[in-house]
């Protein structure tokens, strides 16, 4: 038996006794808002601004906003018949898929990927309700239902619409100091402050577009933005730089050519 605490924890009840689970032992936060049991044993937990954690036999993984989960706040969690977990914030409802998370645990991922669903997406409201109780259920046809502040949202997973267009991304400005510059000017030595200024041309949830960045010959490696639109450099050295960005739209379709 799993008992989910506010402020105590995760508590596991057998024959042999009870055994506690807390942020000591990797939990993300004491306070738990949803619990649930897959199919090869392992327990997701739902918390209270502490992401998505899991035990796999004695051993406690967390994910959260500083992975790429969507938000840290996790009230109810369902899964698919693809292996994707369903989550519900005060945000919207945002999906996972359980492979993607194995691949970011083994280093083959270098951040989790979500799809998330809102307004945009026919919910009447991106609050969902829960606390500790459940609310969420999936129900004999493989439905969704979850309780929201403007009533119930009902969910069918595999007739959810997918944005397939690959995002063009383009840069729209670059400043120096403060000032527009063109693309074309070469920048005088001891620059303070460049800021790059790029867009996805998407009309579909814009807002939920997930950007990366790297300046060749100065970054190793990209870096994750978010929906961020502008990277700031400040202090470099003087040298020739090639900035990039590129871009995934809201069903997480990536622009890997990018700008």
């Amino acid at each position: 038996l799993w008992v989910g605490t506010i402020e105590s924890g995760v508590r596991r009840v057998s024959p042999f006794g009870v055994t506690t689970y807390n942020t000591s032992d990797g939990l993300g936060s004491n306070t738990i808002a949803a619990l649930y049991e897959d199919k090869e044993g392992t327990v997701w937990i739902g918390t209270y601004q502490g992401g998505l954690s899991r035990i796999v036999g004695n051993t406690v993984q967390t994910y959260s906003t500083r992975d790429g989960l969507f938000n840290d706040v996790v009230y109810t969690i369902l899964e698919d018949s693809e292996r994707n977990l369903w989550l519900s914030c005060n945000k919207g409802l945002f999906r996972v898929s359980i492979d993607q998370l194995n691949a970011f645990d083994a280093g083959q991922a270098d951040n989790i990927e979500n799809i998330v669903y809102d307004i945009n997406d026919g919910l009447r409201s991106h609050e969902f309700n829960g606390g500790v109780q459940p609310a969420g259920w999936r129900d004999g046809s493989g439905q969704f239902w979850f309780a929201t502040v403007e009533g119930v949202a009902m969910v069918d997973p595999r007739n959810m619409p997918t944005n397939s267009t690959i995002p063009p991304v383009v840069i729209e400005g670059i400043r120096v100091d403060g000032e527009h510059v063109s693309r074309a000017d070469t920048l005088n030595a001891g620059t303070a402050k460049i800021e790059f200024e790029y867009a996805a041309l998407t009309f579909i949830n814009p807002s939920e577009v997930d950007y990366q960045y790297m300046l060749v010959g100065y970054d190793n490696d990209w870096t994750d933005a978010g929906p961020s639109r502008t990277a700031t450099y400040t202090n470099m050295d003087p040298g020739e730089y090639t900035f990039r960005v590129r871009a995934a739209n809201s069903d997480g379709v990536w622009n890997m050519e990018g700008m």
